[in-house]
């Protein structure tokens, strides 16, 4: 299974970056592409990958850690700057603010799956 942990943006986020894909899809040639749904989106702070979940599935173990992880970080506020491809089959939206915040929370929740011994 595929896990990534990620923090969902806010409805008014979710808005405007509908509104700039909406522009995108009108582009020639976006008709082709398949275009992830809106409740996918997500600010990635980390990517898994492939989670084995079995002979243990390390899946409820994680769950229960990331829950910690979110309740002991404290908000934190980041705005849209830029965008960009990668792979050739995923669009990003890049943030600037308190990105430093934003590092930390990443780093708990990388380490919530090491100490989970999933991977």
């Amino acid at each position: 299974m595929r896990l990534f942990a990620g923090v969902l943006p806010p409805p008014s986020v979710a808005a405007e970056l509908g509104r700039a894909v909406d522009q995108l899809e009108d582009l020639p040639g976006a008709s082709a592409l398949r275009w992830t749904g809106r409740p996918g989106w997500r600010l990635t702070l980390a990517f898994y990958g492939e989670v084995r979940q079995e002979p243990a599935d390390p899946v409820p173990e994680l769950i229960r850690r990331l829950a910690l992880v979110a309740r002991r970080t404290p908000p934190f506020t980041l705005a849209l700057r830029g965008a960009g491809v990668f792979g050739g089959r995923s669009l990003w939206a890049d943030v600037a603010g308190d990105t430093g915040a934003r590092a930390r929370a990443r780093y708990e929740v990388v380490a919530a799956l090491a100490l989970g011994g999933g991977g």
